[in-house]
């Protein structure tokens, strides 16, 4: 296998553009610089299923052999390695740039300094809202860029164990970056703004009940009974329907609270307008 360039780190926030992107968070895409997404035919099967369990594996410094035991199971010894050094020559070829992919000492890395790769800008940003949001300083165009970058489920076209480690890890740190950032505007008292956030998060993550319990009781605090169920029972379909469990005894609960007091509101408007008849 040959050997092109040396180890690279994964970017922060503050890096340069780069010409190459590569989205793993919902869609997967590749695009160039000022182009649309790559078109993937049949001979590209190969070398995007070795781009993916890079990726798997955070894309940096991922140990050749492992990946040729993973993506040629079938193949012994020589003729396993050669079959990575021709598929890692179409993914240059590719990625339009034969520094793309980097190799050195047995691992294989993802150029850093030519490829923007979305889980590389994700984690940066999970690694820095906590910081900020502590300091007082999260504003919306730190969640505008959380939500931009995290657009879905990491290879959500993928089944493989491999992929759903990574894949769980990136979910988590999701959840719980939205529920530092929800806390953040309840805190400054934009209601509306926790409520979009909610919104949002749902729809990347739909099967997410903290989302769910979290705009419910927002729509509570605010006295918007009817919303808050309607909250409620796409959160019970949607856990059924995907996972094939109910709610949480907590979630049900504020359902339940939701009805009683809803109850004691119509009981009390029922009562005020008799009283103004008589």
């Amino acid at each position: 296998m040959d050997t092109r360039g040396g180890r690279t780190q994964a970017p922060g926030l503050a890096s340069p553009p780069r010409s190459i992107g590569i989205r793993c968070l919902g869609r997967f895409e590749i695009t160039g610089s000022g182009q649309a997404p790559a078109r993937l035919g049949r001979m590209h099967t190969r070398p995007i299923y070795l781009l993916k369990a890079m990726l798997a594996r955070g894309g940096m410094d991922v140990d050749a052999d492992a990946l040729v035991a993973h993506v040629w199971s079938d193949l012994d010894g020589d003729a396993g390695r050669n079959a990575l050094d021709l598929a890692l020559h179409r993914l240059r070829k590719l990625l339009g740039s034969k520094q793309a992919i980097l190799t050195r000492a047995g691992q294989l890395s993802i150029n850093a300094r030519l490829v923007w790769v979305d889980i590389w800008e994700f984690e940066a940003l999970c690694d820095q809202l906590p910081k900020l949001v502590r300091a007082g300083q999260s504003n919306a165009v730190h969640v505008a860029q959380l939500l931009d970058c995290y657009r879905g489920a990491f290879l959500s076209d993928e089944s493989c164990s491999w992929a759903l480690t990574m894949r769980e890890r990136l979910r988590s740190r999701f959840i719980r970056v939205i529920g530092l950032l929800a806390d953040a505007l309840a805190h400054q008292r934009s209601s509306n703004e926790v409520v979009a956030l909610c919104r949002h998060a749902i729809e990347m993550e739909p099967t997410a009940e903290e989302f769910h319990a979290r705009l419910i009781r927002c729509y509570c605090a605010e006295g918007r009974d009817a919303e808050a169920l309607a909250a409620y029972e796409r959160c019970r379909e949607l856990l059924r329907g995907v996972l094939g469990v109910e709610p949480s005894p907590v979630t049900k609960a504020l359902a339940r609270k939701l009805l009683e007091s809803s109850r004691v509101r119509a009981f009390r408007y029922v009562k005020q307008k008799l009283d103004e008849g008589t």
